[in-house]
């Protein structure tokens, strides 16, 4: 499991999103847990807050309402990076064609 809300200080406790309501009035199923194996599964409202945008129009924080980090927009993510590249590159092999 990875935390959602990227390398930051200022949070001690770790959160990734199990279950997204489809609806901004429903709630969302987060898992939180801590280095020292504490866990719980809270119910949050998603975050309303939207960005200035992007090339597909306003962005839409991903994480859950009054979190303290950055918005999902800000935060890197070095792994879904890598993996984001190594699907740009077999696709590429496989477009070549024989």
């Amino acid at each position: 499991m990875l935390c959602e809300l990227g390398e930051d200080p200022a949070h001690t406790a770790h959160a990734a999103v199990l279950y997204s309501a489809a609806l901004a009035d429903h709630p969302d199923l987060w898992l939180f847990w801590t280095d020292d194996g504490c866990y719980r599964f809270p119910q949050l409202p998603p975050c309303l807050v939207q960005g200035k945008g992007s090339r597909f129009g306003r962005e839409a924080c991903m994480l859950y309402d009054q979190h303290a980090s950055r918005h999902s927009w800000a935060i890197s993510d070095p792994l879904g990076d890598l993996v984001s590249e190594m699907v740009r590159k077999a696709m590429d092999e496989t477009d070549d064609g024989p």
